[in-house]
């Protein structure tokens, strides 16, 4: 089984057969955590990747298929502009879940996300094409590629990278 990861608390894992057969999402696991600021007394939830679900679904995908499983995960980072809070935020996502793949001792490999897209012909045709355009032309491409997979809502866009990643890192690796 091929595992396509799209990081983050909004993020899915995509998972397909080595033919490409087999197709199923499953959105990222996460949990809420409550924060306290000293200076205003205000307390918050944040979401975060919770790393023991990540583990049971994991092995729950491995189990199925009896062999071990090929990760490839989008390495993020943080766009310019985005505050030290989000980066913290990024790294922490990206650590945690490959936290998770080393105790499991499962191999993976990081790209960056123009390696896949440019596969896939999904960047900037221009300078006035929005983020929204290439999200919905990624989640059009994963129906041509995978028309039962569960990509119904203009939310499931993450889901369609997840497995336009594992795709990817099947055609490629």
């Amino acid at each position: 089984m091929i595992v396509g990861i799209d990081p983050g608390v909004t993020g899915a894992l995509g998972v397909i057969d080595r033919y490409g057969d087999y197709v199923d999402v499953i959105d990222m696991p996460v949990m809420s955590t409550l924060t306290n600021f000293k200076k205003t007394g205000n307390r918050k939830t944040k979401k975060k990747v919770d790393g023991s679900e990540l583990r049971s679904i994991l092995l729950e995908i491995q189990s199925k298929s009896n062999r071990q499983l090929k990760v490839f995960m989008e390495m993020q980072a943080p766009m310019p502009g985005q505050g030290s809070n989000s980066g913290f935020s990024i790294g922490h996502t990206l650590g945690t879940i490959e936290g998770v793949l080393q105790a499991l001792s499962i191999t993976y490999h990081l790209f960056s996300p123009m390696d896949w897209k440019k596969y896939f012909k999904l960047t900037r045709k221009n300078k006035e094409e929005t983020i929204t355009v290439i999200k919905e032309r990624s989640m059009m491409l994963v129906r041509q590629l995978h028309p039962n997979a569960p990509i119904e809502l203009k939310k499931h866009h993450n889901r369609a990278e997840a497995l336009l990643i594992a795709t990817y890192g099947r055609i490629t690796y």
